[in-house]
């Protein structure tokens, strides 16, 4: 590179400057390389890394489905709240680490627009926060004028409204502890908080960066102008599926880092705060599943009377896979056919009076089956997984002596690192040195090794099922679904091994194509014509999945159950306005058919008036918590008929 041959980061942030939206990611990329060529066998790979890595550098945000939206459009008037402590308002200032991941890296200036004085220019201050182990130096926003000008106390809150207007400005308004209007914003934080967890549990037990997993759900809520919620870092801290590191990086619950293994386990309130929450959204969340499934009954039954569908809904998604384990075979099973016509609501409150939606007896089961089939818990080798690690080491008081005993050893500069570092990777590089240094001072803290002869293996009978045929996601299709389709659920491979399907798929490929022609023909622009052809393919997944059809083929029946069963259960990353989206670009494609082959498009017509039916479903979807205790029972009413 060139003294003067401009970095990806710096191609990324110019043209974050000249966006005011949502733009396809290709056409980003493509644009970065215009202005720096690559070679690469892949060139969007580093472009791609940079941005996941780095985003918050860059001034983009990934927002799915393959978009980017700039960095300062997510700003422009968004409203979040802080709550300071005790030890920051009495030393007069809040963390800047609050303001994480909205406040841009690298920012040590903001402009602060306090009520009742003008604009006024504020460098952040650097203040010292002592931890267990070591004092720490962090960046922090001065406010004790302010803190005393407002009476503000501990429990207060500050609400702060982003302004990106040159240079960034950030209005601050004191809320009282008693004004906080938690009724607003009850189903705001629980859609909140599942959306942060559903994309940390796809990070396999790793952390992630605030910026990649806040980042991108901000993007996506539609209220982010509105009455704002606690503060993210708050509701992880109460959330027993997630774990807060430092304050800007986000784990499951389950992650463990070195440090753990000495620091004691402290008591609080968070799982009762919790549970008490899940009660106030659970009565909340019943009262407007019913509500809407009032409105969705009233539109199939005038769909009915308009003869786009007979009333009867074939229900091929509800399809599951059955495992034969001893002769290594798996089957398909499926509901029968029902009459969408009638309400469910009382049938399946009779089912949950019969305790078919018992949490407590799903996890009895759950429990005899690891007792009955133990091998399934445990690794080839017979080494079980450590599921607490608290009682593991007080199994082995040993291991525990030595840890104390090493982490003691470890140098105020050694901790700091390790406790930052990644597991198994910089944590060893820390930890290693040590060890060596150590071991001839005190042995007593290495293990003595028993040499281990493992036992005959086994037979096993090829696996639950093995076929050959094509996988959708290995057929050039896997770019459309790599971000919204979770590839793991085997039943997709069973239904797409058929030739039907296949063929099915080949012909909604084609249909597809042609109409992302006809689309660029009428002079939309890329994103457009992006956008709207592949949203196509998630109907054309499902119809070839489960009724071997193209999208020509499609009708009222099968649409109503892709968007009021299968897309919000099945397709990740989804969102209201997603969903809504969906139902334009299917309308447009059916009129594009009309007009093309004669193909009537009335029953796609009628289900696009019924797209704010289809957002709010995935809406109320995302705000029934897998923790509630209801889960089952509210999953059942939401998409009955298809669950009765």
């Amino acid at each position: 590179m060139t003294q003067n041959e401009p970095t990806i980061a710096t191609i990324l942030q110019q043209l974050a400057r000249e966006y005011q939206g949502l733009v396809a990611e290709r056409e980003v990329f493509d644009r970065v390389l215009e202005r720096r060529p690559s070679q690469a066998k892949n060139p969007y790979t580093s472009i791609r890394e940079r941005l996941r890595f780095s985003s918050d550098e860059t001034g983009w945000v990934r927002a799915g489905r393959g978009t980017l939206m700039p960095l300062h459009i997510l700003l422009d008037r968004l409203r979040i709240r802080l709550t300071p402590d005790a030890t920051e308002i009495t030393g007069g200032y809040v963390l800047a680490i609050r303001l994480r991941p909205f406040l841009p890296a690298l920012t040590n200036q903001v402009q602060l627009n306090l009520s009742g004085t003008p604009p006024i220019r504020q460098t952040l201050v650097e203040v010292d926060q002592q931890t267990q182990f070591f004092a720490r130096t962090s960046l922090a926003l001065p406010l004790q004028r302010w803190y005393r000008d407002t009476g503000f106390k501990p429990g207060d809150h500050i609400l702060v409204t982003f302004s990106v207007t040159e240079p960034l400005t950030l209005a601050l308004e004191h809320e009282p502890a008693e004004a906080l209007r938690r009724d607003d914003i009850v189903q705001r934080e629980q859609e909140l908080i599942n959306r942060i967890a559903e994309i940390v549990t796809k990070s396999r037990h790793n952390p992630l960066h605030c910026h990649e997993c806040v980042l991108p759900v901000y993007a996506q809520i539609a209220w982010r102008h509105e009455y704002p919620t606690r503060s993210w870092q708050q509701l992880v801290e109460q959330d027993p599926r997630l774990r807060l590191l430092d304050g800007d990086s986000v784990a499951p619950a389950s992650f463990t880092r070195p440090l753990d293994m000495i620091i004691p386990a402290t008591t609080d309130t968070a799982t009762t705060a919790f549970e008490e929450q899940l009660q106030l959204l659970d009565a909340s969340l019943l009262n407007q599943i019913t509500e809407l499934q009032h409105a969705m009954l009233a539109s199939r039954r005038e769909a009915a009377e308009q003869q786009l569908w007979d009333g009867m809904a074939p229900r091929a998604s509800t399809a599951h896979v059955i495992f034969d384990t001893e002769n290594g075979s798996s089957t398909l099973a499926y509901r029968e056919p029902i009459n969408a016509l009638e309400s469910y609501i009382e049938a399946i409150d009779v089912q949950r009076a019969n305790g078919e939606f018992d949490l407590e007896a799903w996890e009895e089961a759950d429990e005899s089956y690891d007792e009955e089939a133990d091998e399934f818990g445990e690794d080839p080798f017979g080494v079980s997984e450590i599921d607490d690690l608290q009682e593991f080491l007080d199994q082995n008081p040993a291991l525990a002596d030595a840890a104390q005993k090493l982490m003691a050893a470890l140098t105020s500069d050694e901790i700091e690192r390790l406790h930052r570092a990644e597991p198994q990777k910089d944590a060893q590089q820390i930890r290693a040195p040590r060890f060596q240094k150590s071991l001839p001072a005190d042995p007593s803290m290495f293990a003595t090794l028993v040499p281990y002869t493992p036992e005959e293996a086994p037979g096993t009978n090829g696996g639950a099922h093995a076929h050959p045929g094509m996988s959708f996601f290995d057929d050039g299709f896997g770019e459309f679904f790599s971000d919204d389709i979770d590839e793991e659920e085997i039943e997709w491979t069973l239904l797409l091994d058929g030739p039907q399907s296949r063929a099915a798929m080949g012909a909604s490929t084609e249909q597809i194509e042609s109409f992302r022609t006809y689309l660029a023909g009428q002079g939309k622009s890329k994103l457009t014509v992006a956008t709207r052809s592949n949203d196509l393919w998630i109907y054309a997944e499902f119809l070839a999945s489960y009724y071997n059809r193209s999208l020509a083929e499609g009708d009222y029946a099968t649409l109503d159950e892709c968007l009021f069963f299968f897309y919000p259960r099945r397709v990740a990353n989804s969102s209201p306005r997603a969903a809504r989206e969906l139902c334009t670009s299917l309308k447009q494609f059916y009129a594009f058919l009309k007009e093309q082959i004669g193909r009537d498009d009335a029953f796609a017509q009628a289900i696009w008036k019924r797209r704010d039916q289809a957002g709010r479903m995935v809406e109320l979807h995302e705000l029934i918590s897998e923790d509630s205790p209801l889960f089952g029972y509210l999953q059942a009413q939401l998409f009955a008929p298809y669950t009765a």
